[in-house]
């Protein structure tokens, strides 16, 4: 042992109680210093925190250095802190165990009992009752209370465990017999059968575990899984071959073939029966990921090359993305080494995809399977084709330089790119990418003088400045104006940054238009009023396309910008979804009056006007009006007459009332026609059915215009159409509503007056004299 001075220099060390009880055991070895020992207890108590570090100084107290009074008075405040179930447990055995206090160990082991919830909290309770109290009811009591808690069958393996491992092997066995409820299938009754031998090493209980089993299998995976059992645990060739012959027997669809397969070959290892289960299972197989992982079978296990090309050639009609294409072949290459093959599927798949981001993934798996450039080529080349979107042709880009190492197609790739630039920043990409990937200063230059005039705020001005710089410094001239361009924006960058706050706050179309002519009022910046237009346009189709706000959008593009192809489709796209003349009109008015360009403007009037003649033409009610209003528009917008005159002739030939007939006249009249005008009058006139609608036709061509002398002869003409004396007289009257002429007047009430002499009449007559005439007033 240690002397006494080797234990106090150790002793300066301790910290924690664990140490000093250490210290205190060793002091107590033969020759044992009980003294010393029982200070080094004391010095413990003092550390001590919780009832089990007050246990395990009482443990030694009253086992080693036989103090009780000492154990006692420190099991006591042990027992003042006790509050969970192992705290409980651990104080009953350690009083047992050290004073033999055993009616005071039950009375907190039962405490313990009570508030358990755990399995191995009722375990360890058990075996303090078993083993120190010697009470056999309370500890199979509690043990009946294990059983409960025990819900799955790896609560009752644990149990098992635990019981095994502490020597108590008979009453593992017996827990672990209840576990035999779990195995449901002969899957679970394997791993029950390998867990008893594990435990146990009992292969007698083992095999009848299987045997048992043997009468529940219906399927050929559950004679596979017994057959594994029997393979595995017992190595029963025998048993194995009897088992997989009645697996084979039940066999019927191909997932049980598939399970049939892999049987024979991982447990009998007959490569034959295995391929062929495999090819019966392929009729029935579709799912992807597994046929991929029976070729990959087939080939690397199998060593079965045509088998497996046959299983690959069923997955890829169930393929359609690059990913899963790719997928494929790559296994091609993989498992059968067949490069031509891989290549067949990689040509399928380009065929049938569109996607330029799935035909990119495509043609960079040819390169990695195949270093096939050429066919690589082909499919980026369709990528290319295919693509409308400027990040999808830088990807594009990168993945060509980096695996092809084409300039010239890199070049047609940026310039492609170009044409799809939005922005400033786009085409300073591009032009990077031209320098970095092609080399053709000439090229980037142009994207950059681009860049520079598409330029909208200070950030971008400034990157375009570092790009002419970084590598166009020889560049003098350039460099001088774009400095110069830089120098001005900052000086004006209060300005921007007023407009950049308003702009922050517009939400209508409305607001960017306003804000679009004051930057062009004070700024002259063209290119951030194209901003501020273009976001307008993005309201104008959010706002519901109102014709009203896009007709100031136009005007506003054409004043500030003159930009023919934007108004153009503006109104294009506007026309487009006109249903109504009134709404067609509108638009063909705006190109006529609003755009600069009037033989633009003009041009694109007529094109609507055409299209909406076809429209007529071609609608299944034909209506005159609708003609007659197309009619007065083109002649007197488009000042065309011939055009005019055929649509007056359309609206003609489907004929009409008085007034129908009445406008087409009127149409006619203001093209010039003043015949055909003449002929539609008089039709007109022939329509009237009586002297009200002689006056209401009158009054339309006085209201349109008409010359007096023209519409006077029409009304004369209607005189003697009438023979009742009250039509007459309306007549009468009608000449002085419609042209204010009392003396014509006078003299047709006096032809009149014979049929008025006497009776009501006379008096109705007289009335409408009265009425009628009124001595030159009007």
């Amino acid at each position: 042992m240690a002397t006494k001075s080797e234990l106090e220099a150790r002793e300066a060390e301790c910290t924690t109680v664990d140490e000093l009880v250490d210290l205190a055991k060793q002091a107590l070895s033969k020759p044992a210093d009980k003294e010393y020992a029982k200070e080094l207890l004391q010095k413990a108590e003092m550390q001590c925190q919780m009832p089990l570090d007050y246990i395990k100084v009482a443990d030694v107290a009253a086992l080693e250095l036989k103090d009780e009074a000492l154990a006692r008075e420190l099991y006591e405040q042990a027992e003042d802190m006790l509050f969970e179930v192992p705290e409980y447990t651990a104080y009953a055995h350690s009083l047992a165990r050290a004073l033999n206090d055993k009616e005071k160990a039950r009375e907190f082991l039962e405490k313990a009992a009570e508030e358990a919830s755990q399995v191995t909290d009722f375990m360890a309770i058990s075996k303090v009752a078993k083993e120190d109290l010697g009470d056999e009811a309370l500890a199979q009591s509690l043990l009946a209370k294990v059983e409960e808690k025990a819900k799955t069958y790896d609560d009752l393996k644990a149990l098992a465990q635990t019981l095994a491992t502490s020597g108590d092997v008979e009453s593992a066995k017996a827990f672990f017999q209840k576990a035999a409820r779990f195995c449901d299938d002969p899957a679970a009754s394997v791993q029950y059968a390998r867990d008893v031998i594990e435990l146990f090493g009992d292969k007698d209980w083992a095999r009848k575990i299987l045997e048992d089993a043997e009468a529940d299998c219906q399927f050929t995976k559950q004679f596979v899984a017994l057959a594994t059992g029997y393979k595995e645990l017992f190595d029963d060739e025998e048993k194995v071959h009897e088992l997989m012959d009645q697996a084979a027997e039940y066999c019927m669809t191909g997932e049980e073939h598939i399970d049939l397969a892999e049987g024979y070959w991982r447990l009998l290892g007959d490569k034959e029966k295995a391929a062929e289960s495999y090819r019966q299972a392929l009729s029935e197989i579709t799912d992807k990921d597994t046929l991929l992982e029976l070729a990959n079978k087939a080939a690397n296990e199998l060593g079965d090359t045509e088998l497996a090309k046959a299983i690959y050639a069923k997955a890829e009609q169930r393929m359609s993305s690059a990913s899963e294409l790719g997928r494929l072949a790559k296994s091609v290459v993989s498992d059968l080494k067949d490069k031509d093959y891989a290549a067949e599927i990689y040509d399928r798949a380009a065929e049938n995809l569109t996607a330029p981001n799935d035909l990119m993934n495509l043609a960079g798996e040819i390169i990695q399977q195949l270093a096939d450039k050429a066919r690589a080529t082909a499919v980026y080349r369709k990528a290319f084709d295919k693509a409308s979107d400027f990040k999808q042709l830088l990807k594009l880009l990168d993945e060509v330089t980096s695996n092809l190492q084409d300039k010239a197609f890199a070049k047609e790739i940026l310039e492609k790119a170009e044409s799809l630039s939005q922005a400033s920043p786009d085409l300073v990409d591009v032009a990077k990418k031209v320098l970095e990937a092609v080399g053709d200063k000439e090229f980037a230059a142009r994207i950059l003088e681009a860049a520079e005039e598409s330029v909208t705020t200070l950030g971008e001005l400034r990157s375009v400045t570092e790009t002419v710089k970084a590598h166009f410094g020889d560049h003098a001239e350039w460099l001088a104006r774009i400095e110069e361009k830089l120098t001005k924006r900052e000086a004006n960058q209060a300005k921007y940054n007023t407009f950049q706050a308003r702009e922050n706050q517009a939400h209508t179309v409305l607001d960017y238009l306003r804000l679009a002519d004051a930057v062009m009022s004070e700024l002259d910046d063209k290119f951030y009023a194209r901003k501020l237009l273009t976001t307008a346009e993005q309201r104008y189709a959010e706002e519901g396309y109102d014709f009203n706000l896009g007709r100031e959008l136009i005007r506003a593009i054409d004043r500030h910008l003159g930009d023919k192809a934007w108004t153009q489709r503006l109104l294009d796209e506007a026309a487009a979804r006109c249903q109504t003349f009134v709404c067609i009109h509108d638009v063909g008015q705006a190109a006529v009056a609003d755009l600069s360009d009037k033989a633009l403007g003009a041009s694109l009037a007529r094109a609507y006007y055409e299209d909406w003649e076809k429209r007529l033409d071609n609608a299944d009610i034909k209506r005159p009006y609708d003609y007659i209003k197309l009619a007065r528009v083109v002649g007197k917008e488009l000042k065309d007459s011939a055009w005019s005159s055929r649509l007056i002739d359309k609206a003609a030939a489907l004929g009409g009332d008085h007034l129908a007939l009445g406008e087409m006249g009127i149409a006619a009249f203001q093209i010039g026609d003043t015949g055909k005008a003449g002929e539609l009058f008089d039709r007109a006139l022939g329509q009237c059915q009586s002297p009200g609608a002689v006056i209401q036709l009158a009054l339309l061509l006085k209201g349109n215009g008409i010359p007096i002398e023209t519409f006077r002869e029409l009304y004369a003409k209607a005189r003697d159409r009438w023979t009742e004396a009250d039509q007459r007289l309306a007549w009468v009257e009608g000449i002085v509503e419609v042209f204010r002429d009392e003396e014509w007047a006078a003299k047709e009430y006096e032809a009149l007056a014979a049929d008025f002499a006497s009776g009501p009449e006379a008096a109705r007559f007289q009335a409408s004299c009265q009425s009628h005439l009124h001595l030159g007033l009007w």
